[in-house]
């Protein structure tokens, strides 16, 4: 597919500097490599990314990586994701610990817990989320991982009201869950990453390789062992336009309360460094094609405006009411996408005002009011900043449709990324766009 060559050359210099460090570690014995990592852990403790509350924490554990990311013979996982480019080095070490010793491994991913929270801590009182990139997949978390970390010694005095584990939906199984409520109780949600609810885009554009039949069996296991599901989505994918998003969120969330999900954690897309949207934003914020379109724009390039992610939620809450107690927003994300915008906002003198919409937002974690979203939204289409929004949206209607956006985007990366060969990329990319179903545009 397209997506997945774009990926594959992203990630190529990363992954090229991955096989030499695997290959130096590889000379060394398991205990020596192991003893290595402890002594320089704080390599280690940089890939354990850490949320702390009294309400809810989060604790990413270090592993050998998602498997999905690590193809075979390249790097090519979502295109939107990027937890690895900063941590390449301990990436390559964890993997051959893995392959060396699995025991030790286990050990190590514990030890970076322990370091990041503590020993038997008082937990936080609505969650704790302990989580890897795929946690359910033995390849990442073999079972003498999962021993080691919940069956060796508490990691809490207490509990706290629910414990939720992040997953591919093609990792659920009956056998895993069995395991967790044994551990854990029943009070456990299932996080898993679904992005869009057009099944298209997820595995065409994000290369996600999740189809909405893994999805709905994955609920049903879930389901079927009294646990709650969870989607994890996202607000704005790679060079849509900002009505595009709108469109594409409504019907996500609609969709997928329709397939089952307890809850659905909506995160506004962001740019990291090796990612799609930064590589429009890096190379092809001068394209003129892409200027005229409106598909490029500034700081704004290939992520969504602030007003897009309310008018998205708002949109959803007229056309499904009850979605406002199943929505939440991602108390990480979203102040994320604040700070990468907060010297544009200050620019325009805006700033304290578009904090206003974070924290609500943000805080409305149980319910989403819209009689105050309403409010706020009066208050927004007043100002000069929402006007200078309305004319990029009447610009980005030269993009024309769903279809002829991705077919400009697509014909503008591959001149860029491949300047011998793109018009022969771009006939490819032509017939793949031909498979996209019209009711998913």
């Amino acid at each position: 597919m397209f997506i997945s060559d774009v990926v594959k050359r992203l990630w190529d210099k990363k992954y090229q500097e991955y096989q030499r460090e695997y290959l130096c570690a590889d000379q060394v014995e398991a205990q020596e490599l192991y003893k290595y990592l402890l002594e320089s852990i704080d390599d280690v403790k940089n890939d354990i990314y850490s949320y702390k509350s009294v309400d809810y924490s989060i604790t990413f554990l270090p592993s050998s990586g998602c498997p999905h990311f690590m193809g075979k013979g390249c790097f090519s996982g979502c295109s939107m994701c990027d937890y690895f480019s900063n941590h390449i080095i301990s990436l390559a070490r964890m993997n051959v610990l893995r392959k060396k010793d699995e025991k030790l491994y286990a050990e190590l991913i514990r030890k970076g817990y322990e370091l990041s929270r503590g020993i038997a801590v008082t937990p936080s009182v609505v969650s704790e989320v302990i989580t890897s990139y795929d946690f359910l997949n033995e390849e990442e978390f073999p079972n003498i991982a999962y021993e080691n970390m919940f069956e060796k010694g508490p990691l809490f005095i207490g509990r706290p009201l629910r414990y939720e584990f992040e997953t591919r939906a093609t990792s659920v199984s009956g056998k895993k869950l069995e395991k967790l409520i044994h551990t854990f109780g029943k009070r456990i949600y299932i996080k898993m990453g679904i992005e869009t609810g057009n099944e298209w885009i997820r595995n065409h554009w994000l290369n996600k390789n999740i189809y909405d039949r893994d999805i709905q069996r994955a609920i049903e296991i879930i389901h079927e062992h009294h646990l709650k599901a969870s989607a994890n989505i996202i607000i704005g994918m790679p060079g849509f336009t900002e009505n595009q998003t709108i469109h594409n969120f409504v019907s996500t969330v609609i969709k997928l309360s329709r397939f089952g999900f307890d809850t659905i954690i909506c995160s506004p897309l962001v740019r990291k460094e090796i990612t799609l949207q930064n590589y429009i934003y890096k190379n092809l914020s001068n394209n003129q094609i892409l200027r005229d379109k409106g598909l490029v724009y500034g700081e704004h390039t290939s992520i969504p405006w602030i007003f897009t992610i309310f008018e998205a939620i708002y949109q959803a809450l007229l056309v499904q009411p009850d979605l406002a107690t199943k929505l939440t927003i991602s108390i990480v994300n979203l102040p994320g996408h604040y700070s990468m915008m907060e010297r544009e906002y200050d620019k325009r003198q805006v700033q304290y005002f578009i904090k206003e919409i974070v924290n609500f937002l943000t805080s409305s974690s149980r319910r989403l009011d819209i009689n105050r979203m309403s409010e706020i939204r009066a208050q927004f289409v007043e100002t000069s900043f929402y006007m200078e929004y309305l004319q990029l949206i009447q610009l980005q209607e030269n993009a024309g449709s769903l279809l002829d956006t991705l077919y400009t985007l697509g014909v503008e990366i591959s001149k860029n990324m491949w300047p011998d060969k793109w018009a022969d990329i771009v006939e490819m990319w032509k017939v793949e766009l031909q498979s996209a179903p019209e009711s998913e545009e």
